[in-house]
């Protein structure tokens, strides 16, 4: 999970193959003192070295050397996306958060999701848009590199769908995702996908390793990625009542780092009052477990496991 700046010529992982031993080559470039990070990028594959005009020499797959200089900002247009809760590159689903990055695909000065007089959030923001299959899809997010949206729920049942990222409504380029029914992802409190989850507990206050849950009380989990939800929400609503539930089987399941896992007693899995049509709450009983602290959290929707190489953690008490 190397964190990449927005001048990154490649922001996202390109292989499929996220698993906790798949290859992650990078390349990054600290401060004389180590403490700064100046640029960090993926590269396609391990390098060889680096020249003093920036140029990463990496071998080829059809000649001996390859050389990209990682220096160079990424070029105008989308260039990658990713869920919006572990930054893996995944397929989409229905009402799926997703962040997409590029060089020049928003303004400059960054802007946050407005509502529109019906009361959902807006599809056109800063000038900017994302349509998917022709559907415009709410924003909640643009800047000049990075936009996040989310997926519209008219997307189930398609095996591939294109995403077209425009700025004053001209085209800036599009990328082609698969279609799957689900790709589960937890928030984390730092957004990077990894390390402790942004769970609240029972009595509202933020989970963490100074505040941990209490075996037997009920946590709040927030992800996105579920698929299909029922009844069927609006793109862009803010939920009300009735409020629509995952289609897909969903179960939680703790598991201490030296001990058997334990699977959670769901109470509530649907949307998030208060949020987008597209970030689901899950309450859940912490089960007892042989030893308490920090534990993995696993998450799965249907088929799909919530990046299970991604150490998403929540703190329960000893």
């Amino acid at each position: 999970n190397v964190p990449t700046t927005a001048d990154a010529a490649m922001p996202c992982r390109l292989e499929n193959d996220l698993t906790l031993f798949s290859s992650k080559p990078y390349f990054s470039v600290y401060s004389s003192s180590g403490a700064g990070l100046i640029h960090s990028t993926f590269v396609p594959t391990g390098a060889i070295r680096i020249d003093a005009a920036g140029s990463l020499w990496i071998p080829g797959d059809t000649t001996i050397l390859l050389r990209s200089n990682v220096l160079r900002p990424a070029p105008p247009g989308p260039v990658c996306l990713v869920n919006a809760a572990h930054y893996r590159i995944q397929a989409i689903a229905p009402g799926e958060i997703i962040t997409i990055f590029g060089g020049d695909i928003g303004p400059e000065q960054p802007a946050s999701l407005q509502i529109d007089s019906a009361g959902k959030v807006v599809t056109r923001l800063a000038g900017a848009s994302v349509w998917i299959d022709g559907t415009p899809a709410p924003l909640l997010y643009v800047s000049k590199n990075q936009i996040n949206a989310v997926v519209p729920f008219g997307v189930a049942n398609r095996s591939r769908a294109i995403v077209d990222v425009r700025r004053e409504s001209v085209s800036l380029g599009v990328l082609e995702a698969p279609v799957v029914p689900a790709v589960a992802g937890i928030f984390t409190l730092d957004a990077s996908g990894e390390g402790p989850g942004a769970i609240l507990n029972q009595d509202g206050t933020i989970n963490s390793p100074a505040n941990p849950a209490e075996v037997g009380s009920v946590v709040s989990i927030y992800a996105t990625g579920l698929g299909a939800m029922q009844p069927a929400p609006e793109d862009g609503a803010i939920p009300g009542s009735p409020r629509a539930k995952p289609v897909l089987p969903v179960s939680i399941t703790f598991r201490p780092y030296y001990g058997p896992e334990a699977p959670a007693e769901i109470l509530y899995a649907g949307n998030a009052p208060g949020m987008v049509e597209g970030v689901v709450q899950i309450n859940a009983r912490v089960p007892r477990l042989s030893e308490g602290g920090e534990v993995w959290l696993f998450l799965r929707a249907g088929s799909s496991t919530a990046a299970p190489w991604v150490i998403t953690t929540v703190s329960v008490r000893k």
